[in-house]
């Protein structure tokens, strides 16, 4: 099964299915409000963080996007991780994206 990470519009950690607890390497209690910067370098984070500002200027049609290279992505214990390249956003009532 793949991970999923859902994150608000701040890019915290709102939801997570089970595989993404070996992901992420911390049970659901710990994961969820986490910023999900916990979990990058500091370089992918600003790499997340401007592809969420450019995804909000798209349209409904075009709310999908590879990450180019990926994410420089770690454990909460800080070993390295292996995450999905895949990053996308819809709308809900509040902004969110998921891996």
């Amino acid at each position: 099964m793949d991970a999923i990470i859902e994150l608000d519009g701040a890019l915290r950690i709102t939801l997570r299915n089970d595989a993404a607890e070996k992901v992420l390497g911390c049970p659901p209690d710990e994961a969820i409000g986490t910023p999900f910067a916990r979990f990058l370098s500091e370089e992918s984070h600003r790499k997340l963080a401007a592809l969420a500002r450019n995804l909000d200027g798209q349209g409904k049609g075009n709310r999908c996007r590879w990450i180019p290279g990926g994410l420089d992505a770690r454990t909460a214990g800080g070993h390295p991780s292996q995450p999905k390249r895949h990053y996308r956003a819809w709308e809900r009532p509040a902004r969110h994206f998921t891996f």
